[in-house]
């Protein structure tokens, strides 16, 4: 079972994603303000170190600031110049799934960190750099968190990102759900003295 989940994984990673950004649905759309961002930290990833041979760049930031739009942009980047790429998403790796996190949060009110199974993380990571993977790319809220080589901080507050969350039509703005980004930002913010460097929301470096 193990080698089919490998072979199956091969078959994503040539094609530039990872198997966990096929299990869950997840809106991407993509503006000119991604492709600025993924152009200012693709020649920092080329430069960073590596671990075992590969690129591991993480993706923080609050919730619609882009991180999955980015990553995609910096792995159609990689590949262009020749290089495998996986994109591991976070949101792949909640301990709860999708669809029961919204009752176990209205019983048991549980943002952070603490809601990312970190093994099922690292094991990925590992799994997919062990299999020759040239770039990895981790994104997702908590992502500086992760083990990486290049931790990259996305800047965007709830207030500049709430049309970009309205336009992917992802969630229900309802008061759980403002409460939950409002704990989430103190995570998140919290995260950032991990990064390596920040991006502001306009798309330059800070």
């Amino acid at each position: 079972m193990r080698e089919i989940a490998r072979v199956i994984s091969h078959v994503f990673i040539t094609r530039g994603v990872s198997v966990s950004e096929r299990r869950i649905n997840d809106i991407v759309i993509r503006q000119p303000i991604h492709r600025q961002k993924a152009e200012v930290i693709y020649p920092l990833a080329c430069n960073a170190n590596r671990l075992k041979g590969s690129i591991i760049v993480c993706l923080g930031g609050e919730s619609g600031v882009g991180k999955s739009e980015v990553a995609e942009e910096l792995s159609d980047m990689f590949m262009q110049d020749g290089k495998s790429c996986s994109i591991i998403k976070l949101d792949a790796h909640y301990k709860i799934p999708p669809l029961l996190r919204c009752m176990h949060r209205t019983q048991h009110f549980e943002v952070g960190v603490e809601e990312i199974s970190w093994v099922s993380v690292y094991n990925s990571v590992a799994d997919t750099v062990e299999g020759g993977t040239e770039v990895v790319i981790v994104e997702g809220l908590y992502a500086l968190n992760s083990v990486g080589t290049l931790k990259v901080y996305l800047e965007g507050s709830v207030q500049e990102t709430e049309g970009f969350r309205k336009l992917r039509k992802k969630e229900n703005i309802d008061s759980l759900r403002t409460r939950v980004l409002e704990a989430e930002h103190k995570v998140v913010v919290g995260l950032k003295d991990k990064a390596d460097v920040t991006v502001t929301f306009d798309g330059n470096i800070k």
